[in-house]
C-alpha cells in the first residue's frame, strides 16, 4: 500500500498554497533567475474587460443547450460583444478582432475569448528541453535543484527554488497555462499546455489520471536560441493598471535587495505593453535618515559568534558587542550550539522621527518625501542571496513585534511606519532558515526564534535606549547652569541694578521725582526673589519624590525577589510532605519536621534581612557597620548559593574592621541585593554554555578607603555597555527575567546617600568588565 494523490491536492499546492499575485509572480521570476537568464519580462494584457469575458465564458459554455438557430446567433452576438469591449488602445487590437471574427462556432470563440486577457513571463535563460519538461518541470517536489550544483555555472547565481513547487504558482494567476522552451541548439521549441481545471472536474480522479505531456512545437528561426515563457490565460481576477502599478511599487521594487542595486535582477514590466515603472530605493533618503543602525552576527576566533554594531544619531556614535552569554540570554534558547545554527548574518536599518521631516533635494516637498517613506518603510525586510524572503516587512507584517512594543512603551517612538532596513542571509550561511510551503516568512524552528530575537533586541532594545538617551542628553546640555548657578548669577544681578541706581540718583538726582519708577524696580526684584524661593521648594519636593519613587521602584524588585524565595521554598516545603511514606509516617514525621524548619528558617533569615526595606523602616537613617551588614545579606542568601552553586567569599581589609555608616539600612540592602541577583543570573548563563565552571562571587570591604567591591567570574559586561547598565530599562535579558531597573536605581540609591556605584575599569580583561565598586566616600 502507498499513499494515493488525488487530482485536486494540484489546486491546494498551487492556487490556494500561494497567497497573493505577487508571491505568484514573485516564483515564476525566481524560475528565471534560476535558468541564468540575463532578465526576465512580465506583459499583462487585458484586452476586454474581467466582467465582459466572464459574461462571454457563461454564454458560449450553455451553447450547446440551444437550438443550430440560436446557436448561431449567440456566437454572433458573443462576437459582437467581444469587439464592441475590445480596448482598441492595446497594440494589436486589429489582430485580435480577426481571429474573432474567424471564428465559425462557439468552442473556438470561447477559445480566443479566454486567451484575450493574459500573462506572459518571458526569459531567455538556459530553456528546457522535452527531456526536462518531463522529467522536472512536471514532477511536482523534484529534487531537480537539489540535487545540481547550488551556484549555476555561467553566472555564479545561488539556485534559489528547491522544493519543486514554485512552477505551480501559475495556477493562482489563471486556470490556463501554456510554456514554450527550449535549449541551446535544439531545432525547435518544446510546448506543454496545461488546464487546471481539469484536476478538479472528478473528484474522484487521480492525479496520475490527469493526461499532461509535452509536445515538439514549431522549429525555431535560430538554433542557439534558448529560454521560456510561459502565458498563463483565463485568468482568476480582474487587472488593472493601478494594481499593476503597485505591485511594481510594494513587491517588484523589493523583490531584489534595493540596498544594493547593482546586483539586482533586471525585471521589465509591462502593463498593455506600456512599461510599469519599478522605483529604485532613493539613496538620498537613506542620506538624510534621522538615526542608522548596521551590524552583524558573525563568528570571532577568540570569542564563537558575537552580535556587533554601530548607532548614529544625532552626530553621536555608539557601539555595541554582544557574546556568548549575552546572546543566550536574550534569545532565551536552550543551547548555545542552536544560536550557531542560526548562522552568520547581517544588517542595516535607517530610523526617521516623521514629526520634523522636511523637504529634501531630489525626493520634492514634505507630501512627497512622506509618500516615498511610505513606500519603503515597514520594518526590516528580509533577503536571502539577494531575493526577499516574503512578506517580512510587508505593510501588515510585523514579524519582530515593534508595534507591540511601541504601543507599550508609549509615546510610539520606535514603530514599524519610521524604519527603513534589511536583514541578510544565505542558503548556504542559514541552511536552517527556510522558507515555509507558502512562501510566506520563514518555518518556525528553534533557529528562527533566536535569530527573531537578536534583530529585535538591536531594533527596538538597543536603538530605543541610544535614542532616549541621547534626546535626554541633548536636553541636559541645553540647560547651561544648575539651581545653585542661577541663585548665584541672580544675586549678582539683583546686587548690580541696586548699585546701578544708587549710581543713577546720585548723578541725576530729577530721577529721584520719578519715585514710581524706582518703586516698580525695587519691587520686580522681590518678585524674582519669591519666584526662586518657589522654585528652591519646587526642586526639593522634586528631589524628595524622586527619591521615594526610586525607593518604591528598589522595594518592588525586592519583593519579587523574596516573592521567588518563598514561592520555591513552598514548593519543595509541599514536595517533601507528598513523599512522606503512610507506612512510616511516625519515622517519618522527624525528618519532614526537620526538612520544613530548615526552610523556615531560610525564610525567616530573608525576611529579617528585609525588614528595613518595610515603610516604617525604608526611610529611617540610623547608624550602622555596614561590614556587619553585608556579612548578614550574604549569610541569609546560603541556600541560595548552595543551590546555584557559586562559592561565596567575604574579605575585609584591614582585618576585622568595621566600616561605620549613617544610612537607610533597607536602601543600601537594595543595592547588595541588585547585585548578587545579576550576578546569580549572569553565572547561571555561564553554567549553560560550560556545567563544569566554577562560578564565584568575592565581596571585598576596604574600610580605609571605604569602599565595597563586588565581583563575580560570570560573562561580565561588555566595554560597549559600560555606560547603559546603570540607564532604565537597559537589559539583555528576555522578557518576563529582567525590566533593565535594578543597577539603574542601585546607582540613584548610591547618589541618594552621597555615595558612588560605579563598574571598575581595573578588572577589565578581554573586553569585560567583572566588578562593581560602591563608593562611600564621606558617608557617615
Amino acid at each position: 500500500m502507498s499513499f494515493k494523490i488525488s487530482a485536486r491536492t494540484i489546486l491546494h499546492l498551487g492556487a490556494e498554497l500561494i497567497s497573493s499575485d505577487g508571491i505568484a509572480l514573485y516564483e515564476l521570476i525566481k524560475n528565471a533567475y534560476d535558468a541564468d537568464s540575463p532578465n526576465v519580462t512580465i506583459d499583462i494584457y487585458v484586452r476586454i474587460p474581467y466582467r465582459t469575458q466572464k459574461e462571454l465564458q457563461q454564454k458560449l459554455l450553455t451553447d450547446p443547450d440551444l437550438s443550430e438557430l440560436d446557436r448561431i446567433q449567440n456566437v454572433e452576438a458573443c462576437k459582437d460583444q467581444a469587439q464592441k469591449h475590445l480596448d482598441a488602445t492595446v497594440p494589436g487590437a486589429n489582430l485580435w478582432i480577426d481571429q474573432i471574427n474567424a471564428c465559425k462556432d462557439a468552442a473556438g470563440l470561447l477559445e480566443v475569448v479566454e486567451r484575450m486577457n493574459e500573462i506572459k513571463i518571458s526569459d531567455t535563460g538556459t530553456g528546457m528541453s522535452l527531456a526536462d519538461l518531463d522529467d522536472a518541470f512536471l514532477t511536482v517536489g523534484t529534487p531537480h535543484k537539489l540535487t545540481e550544483p547550488r551556484i549555476t555555472v555561467s553566472k555564479g547565481r545561488q539556485v534559489l527554488g528547491e522544493k519543486g513547487i514554485g512552477r505551480l504558482s501559475a495556477m493562482r494567476l489563471g486556470n490556463s497555462m501554456r510554456v514554450v522552451t527550449s535549449k541551446g541548439g535544439e531545432g525547435s521549441w518544446n510546448v506543454l499546455e496545461i488546464d487546471w481545471d481539469a484536476f478538479t472536474r472528478d473528484l474522484d480522479a487521480a492525479l496520475a489520471d490527469i493526461p499532461v505531456s509535452p509536445t515538439p512545437g514549431p522549429k525555431k528561426e535560430d538554433a542557439t536560441l534558448s529560454g521560456t515563457t510561459i502565458t498563463i490565460t483565463s485568468l482568476a481576477h480582474s487587472w488593472r493598471q493601478e494594481q499593476a502599478t503597485d505591485i511594481a511599487r510594494q513587491e517588484f521594487a523589493k523583490l531584489n535587495d534595493p540596498f544594493e542595486p547593482q546586483n539586482r535582477f533586471p525585471i521589465r514590466f509591462r502593463f498593455n505593453q506600456g512599461l510599469v515603472l519599478i522605483p529604485d530605493l532613493p539613496r538620498t533618503l537613506l542620506d538624510y535618515a534621522h538615526a542608522r543602525v548596521s551590524g552583524s552576527f558573525s563568528k570571532s576566533e577568540s570569542l564563537g559568534y558575537v552580535l556587533t554594531g554601530e548607532m548614529t544619531y544625532k552626530g553621536r556614535v555608539k557601539t555595541f558587542s554582544l557574546a556568548r552569554e549575552d546572546l543566550l540570554s536574550l534569545s532565551d534558547v536552550l543551547d548555545y550550539s542552536l544560536l550557531e545554527e542560526v548562522g552568520p548574518f547581517s544588517f542595516e536599518f535607517y530610523w526617521y522621527n516623521r514629526r520634523i521631516l522636511t523637504a529634501i533635494d531630489g525626493l520634492g516637498m514634505l507630501k512627497q518625501v512622506r509618500e516615498t517613506l511610505a513606500d519603503w518603510a515597514g520594518g526590516l525586510m528580509l533577503y536571502r542571496d539577494g531575493f526577499r524572503v516574503m512578506p517580512y516587512g510587508g505593510p501588515d507584517d510585523d514579524w519582530l513585534s515593534l508595534d507591540r512594543r511601541a504601543l507599550a512603551r508609549g509615546g510610539y517612538k520606535l514603530n514599524r511606519t519610521q524604519l527603513v532596513g534589511r536583514a541578510k542571509i544565505t542558503s548556504e550561511g542559514n541552511p536552517a532558515l527556510v522558507d515555509q510551503a507558502n512562501r510566506e516568512g520563514l518555518r518556525d524552528c528553534d533557529e528562527k526564534k533566536a535569530f527573531v530575537s537578536m534583530l529585535r533586541y538591536v531594533v527596538s532594545e538597543a536603538l530605543w535606549l541610544f535614542l532616549n538617551q541621547t534626546d535626554k542628553e541633548e536636553v541636559r546640555a541645553r540647560e547651561p547652569v544648575d539651581l545653585s548657578d542661577i541663585d548665584a548669577r541672580l544675586e549678582q544681578q539683583e546686587q548690580d541694578i541696586v548699585r546701578n541706581l544708587d549710581d543713577l540718583i546720585r548723578s541725576v538726582p530729577e530721577v529721584k521725582k520719578h519715585r514710581e519708577v524706582l518703586d516698580a524696580i525695587r519691587h520686580g526684584l522681590e518678585s524674582v526673589r519669591e519666584i526662586m524661593s518657589g522654585v528652591r521648594r519646587l526642586t526639593e519636593e522634586y528631589e524628595q519624590g524622586r527619591s521615594e519613587l526610586v525607593n518604591l521602584a528598589g522595594v518592588g524588585l525586592t519583593v519579587e525577589i523574596l516573592a521567588h524565595e518563598i514561592n520555591r521554598a513552598t514548593e519543595h516545603a509541599l514536595q517533601t510532605l507528598s513523599n512522606v511514606p503512610t507506612s512510616q509516617l511516625s519515622a517519618a514525621a522527624g525528618r519532614t519536621v526537620e526538612t520544613l524548619a530548615s526552610q523556615l528558617k531560610t525564610l525567616q533569615k530573608r525576611l529579617r534581612i528585609l525588614d528595613p526595606l518595610s515603610t516604617a523602616g525604608r526611610n529611617r537613617k540610623e547608624q550602622f557597620d555596614a561590614v556587619e551588614l553585608v556579612r548578614d545579606v550574604l549569610t541569609s542568601h546560603s541556600e541560595h548559593f548552595q543551590r546555584e552553586r557559586i562559592e561565596v567569599s567575604l574579605r575585609v581589609h584591614p582585618d576585622g574592621a568595621r566600616l561605620h555608616l549613617r544610612a537607610v539600612k533597607g536602601m543600601i540592602v537594595q543595592i547588595l541585593e541588585n547585585l548578587i541577583s545579576n550576578s546569580s543570573y549572569w553565572l547561571r548563563q555561564r553554567r549553560r554554555l560550560n556545567p563544569d565552571h566554577r562560578s564565584e562571587i568575592v565581596v571585598e570591604i576596604d574600610a580605609s578607603t571605604r569602599e565595597i567591591r563586588f565581583t563575580d567570574n560570570g560573562p561580565g559586561i561588555a566595554v560597549t555597555d559600560q555606560g547603559d547598565v546603570f540607564q532604565a530599562f537597559f537589559t539583555t535579558k528576555p522578557a518576563g527575567q529582567g525590566k533593565g531597573l535594578g543597577l539603574f536605581i542601585s546607582r540613584e540609591i548610591a547618589k541618594y546617600h552621597g555615595a558612588e556605584l560605579n563598574l571598575d575599569h581595573d578588572s577589565l580583561e578581554d573586553g569585560r568588565i567583572n566588578t562593581f565598586v560602591l563608593g562611600l566616600g564621606s558617608t557617615s
